[in-house]
């Protein structure tokens, strides 16, 4: 069988791979390092995206320049905003317990039941009736 010039097997080899595209090399050339004889000026590409990456993280790094009173009042804000946010926190879980305790007052203990948790819950039932005044 004759070879055509394309590469139909799976370990075959085209005669100028992928790698020398694009750079003027001929690997078939000979030329004599020794006499300081060589390819001709050969530039190597670079990644896509490097320039990119490179000038993102040299200026990520630098903050922009503020006054002292401007940090202040950026400070200021950040606390009261974290302050509304314990706030509104602490009463979801106040208004949580208080559903909770309305559930505990509105439940009826199940006929089967057993003594011990029987006489837990009802302890429980009469401590949120004390607790509010019922």
């Amino acid at each position: 069988m004759a070879h055509s010039g394309s590469t139909t097997g799976s370990n075959k080899r085209a005669r100028t791979s992928e790698s020398d595209v694009g750079f003027g090399l001929d690997l078939n050339d000979d030329f004599d390092a020794t006499e300081g004889e060589g390819p001709p000026n050969v530039q190597l590409r670079r990644p896509p995206g490097r320039d990119k990456a490179r000038k993102g993280a040299s200026s990520s790094g630098k903050a922009p320049a503020t006054s002292d009173s401007e940090l202040a009042t950026s400070i200021d804000k950040a606390l009261v905003f974290l302050e509304k946010k314990y706030e509104s926190s602490e009463a979801a879980n106040c208004q949580k317990i208080a559903l909770t305790y309305l559930q505990i007052l509105n439940t009826k203990p199940q006929p089967d039941l057993d003594p011990e948790n029987l006489t837990t819950f009802l302890k429980i039932q009469r401590q949120v009736r004390e607790k509010y005044e019922l």
